[in-house]
């Protein structure tokens, strides 16, 4: 997916889920932003391997947790942020063609929907519309 439709999607999924109304408001679009493209660090090697897995995600839950534990609420909103975005671009990316290596290193088997093409207009339109219907029900949602 391109890199527009990773932060569409993610920002829309915040609003959808209501994180909007937190302390921290609109803002923590900024985290799912930045969550939705940082799984794409891995593009020189082993992409779509390296950090589109569950063993990478479990340890950002865990570090999330503990942050909320130890930490103030905001920065564990900041992170829960975060980690929608790398699970929005997880999902997009098992939609493509490709799929996501969710058990590496254990198996490198790809896994996902594999519907379409990663640079696909239709399927990035398409998506991004979608997000866009997120974002506008969030907001709508967010303003009384």
């Amino acid at each position: 997916m391109m890199k527009v439709t990773h932060v569409l999607f993610a920002v829309g999924l915040t609003g959808v889920l209501g994180l909007w109304r937190t302390p921290w408001g609109p803002l923590i679009v900024i985290p799912a932003s930045i969550g939705s493209i940082a799984p794409d660090l891995d593009l020189g090697s082993r992409h779509r391997m390296l950090l589109h897995n569950v063993f990478i995600l479990f340890m950002l839950i865990v570090s999330s947790w503990f942050t909320m534990v130890y930490s103030d609420l905001e920065l564990s909103l900041l992170l829960l942020g975060f980690i929608i975005g790398w699970i929005s671009h997880i999902v997009l990316d098992s939609v493509t063609l490709k799929g996501v290596a969710l058990l590496y290193p254990v198996s490198r088997r790809f896994y996902g929907f594999k519907k379409c093409r990663s640079g696909s207009l239709l399927c990035n339109g398409l998506l991004s519309l979608v997000s866009i219907v997120m974002i506008i029900y969030g907001v709508k949602s967010f303003i009384p």
